[in-house]
């Protein structure tokens, strides 16, 4: 039986290039009889068509409590048209 910590991540498929875009986030406590602290670390960045990263252009990090069992959402709205504007 798997008693990890469960995380999804779900991007919307139609974002436009340099569009404001939400980001879910799903974690998930498989285990239900002990309580887990996740650090959720997150990061955007600009890349060139090659693949070579240019510039970060979000961070997010944070210590998420879960208790047995339970689950937590966390959305986030990325506002990339201003990081674009600061390039």
């Amino acid at each position: 039986m798997d008693l990890f910590t469960i995380i999804q991540v779900k991007l919307p498929e139609d974002v436009m290039i340099g569009s404001d875009f939400n980001l879910k986030v799903k974690l998930t406590n498989k285990n239900s009889k002990s309580f887990q602290r996740v650090f959720l670390a997150i990061n955007g960045s600009t890349i060139y068509y090659t693949g070579i990263k240019k510039t970060r252009v979000m961070q997010y990090k944070s210590y998420i409590n879960l208790d047995p069992g339970a689950g937590k959402y966390l959305f986030m709205r990325l506002y990339l048209s201003v990081c674009f504007y600061n390039l």
